[in-house]
């Protein structure tokens, strides 16, 4: 049996260069933190009084920023190590809390040793005592019980080999290659695997699985979803393709479902000129989905997305961010034209609509990441999907003239077969609720400034009051 399952594979983001925190953070030590410099020379110090043999650190730095007011922050940190003539890198997970005893004086959070995996470099938890930062090193996640095993490929093999059958297998698998695909600390993680000697002839190519875990009881909840949306009649008639699930492991919080083959439409910025050519058989199969008739729970309706914007809102005057005034005078006027809207029939949603959960296939378009899927507002994928493009052409990663084109394509293609009718008006609103609610968000939680005035700009455009 071969032993040589692959190696694990992420292509890093870029450090956080700067936060802009606001004068209300309740968690001074982010400052310190994401100074250059600072990190490495307290983790390293960290790490030798830990694990005095551990290999030496070189540098390191903050990837990810996710702070919740008045709760905690979440970090996670890119870890370079010297490693003989090579360098190697290890993540870590931290969270700093506020206003609240460190993790490792109540011991809530820290990996039990039967679940704790040993990373590369160091032990498994570290304590940085001057910032009050507990950090879990990768794959140790105190609420992704799973991600071990995800990260573990021969643990993934035996999954596999233990029901052939229910992965679509003829029989135990030889190998896999894992690569993991998105991590969000504390919420989900999502591995793909390329699976070979699948097949009783030994000839057939490779087939991909993808499994993710999740924190506490969503990955039922998740899986659920996208079995009814995988049995829809619209699903079954091929006018709608998605992932097949495969099977959920409760205890570990693990999904496992089909790794479709394809790529996602907007994998590079040279890939956007030919998003107008696809937009309307996006739209096409979205109206597709919005016809499929499913018992699941209406969690996303009109209300909701007051409540939404009314929270975004809430949460930006609280931390008192400067950045944010003019984003919070658009979302009031927002709030108040909204209330006029009438509830329209529901629909089945997928509940995170954007370019990134689409992928182009030899079958044509495919839908991702429906573990979200609800009833609701119509409005809301439509208003995420144009709010994610408006937010590309913010960026600069999509031009004016092709995100134009996009918006025109994708609607018309969806007014074509849609369910129920929304109108312009409505998905001008719904698109610049999402911009002003999400940009608000990330402005908290990542300090992002520059990032919130465009999206402000983008809103302004998309509904002007």
């Amino acid at each position: 049996m071969s032993r040589a399952l692959g190696a694990l594979r992420d292509r890093a983001p870029r450090a956080v260069g700067s936060l802009d925190l606001p004068e209300a953070c309740e968690i001074p030590q982010l400052a310190a933190i994401v100074e250059p410099g600072r990190l490495t020379r307290a983790l390293g110090d960290a790490l030798a009084q830990a694990d005095p043999g551990a290999p030496p650190l070189l540098r390191c730095s903050v990837l990810k920023v996710h702070y919740r007011p008045g709760r905690e922050c979440r970090l996670v940190i890119s870890a370079h190590f010297r490693s003989g003539r090579r360098t190697a890198e290890q993540l870590y997970f931290g969270k700093l809390l506020a206003g609240a005893p460190s993790a490792h004086e109540n011991g809530t959070s820290t990996p039990s040793a039967p679940r704790a995996a040993a990373p590369s470099f160091g032990p498994a938890s570290l304590h940085v005592a001057d910032w009050d930062l507990r950090l879990w090193a990768y794959p140790n996640d105190p609420e992704l019980p799973g991600l071990p095993l995800l990260t573990d490929p021969e643990r993934v093999r035996e999954r596999f080999a233990s029901e052939p059958e229910v992965f679509g297998f003829e029989r135990a698998p030889r190998s896999l290659r894992a690569r993991r695909a998105k991590y969000v600390p504390g919420r989900r993680c999502g591995y793909a695997y390329d699976v070979r000697g699948w097949s009783r002839s030994g000839r057939a190519a490779a087939r991909r699985v993808y499994g993710k875990c999740y924190a506490g009881a969503a990955a039922a909840v998740a899986h659920d979803a996208a079995w009814r949306v995988w049995h829809s009649t619209p699903a079954r008639e091929g006018r709608l393709r998605v992932p097949r699930p495969f099977a959920c492991d409760e205890a570990d919080g693990i999904t496992w479902q089909e790794g479709l083959a394809g790529r996602p439409v907007l994998k590079e910025r040279a890939h956007a000129t030919h998003l107008p050519d696809i937009a309307g058989e996006i739209g096409l199969r979205l109206a597709a989905l919005h016809g499929a008739v499913l018992p699941l729970p209406r969690e996303m309706d009109h209300a909701s997305q007051l409540a939404m914007l009314g929270g975004s809102l809430a949460g930006a005057r609280a931390t008192d961010v400067p950045a944010a005034r003019a984003a919070c005078e658009l979302g009031a006027r927002l709030l108040a034209h909204g209330s006029r809207f009438p509830e329209l029939p529901s629909v089945t949603l997928h509940g995170s609509f954007r370019l990134s959960h689409i992928l182009e296939t030899p079958e044509g378009i495919a839908f991702i990441d429906l573990d979200g899927a609800t009833a609701g507002d119509p409005g809301v994928d439509l208003g995420r999907f144009l709010a994610h493009l408006r937010r590309l052409e913010a960026q600069g990663s999509v031009a004016p003239a092709i995100a134009d084109a996009t918006a025109r394509e994708f609607l018309r293609g969806y007014e074509a077969a849609a369910p129920v009718r929304v109108s312009d008006e409505r998905i001008g609103w719904a698109t610049a609720v999402h911009l002003i609610s999400g940009g608000l968000d990330k402005a908290v939680k990542r300090m992002d400034a520059h990032l919130l005035a465009a999206l402000t700009g983008a809103a302004a455009e998309s509904y002007p009051s």
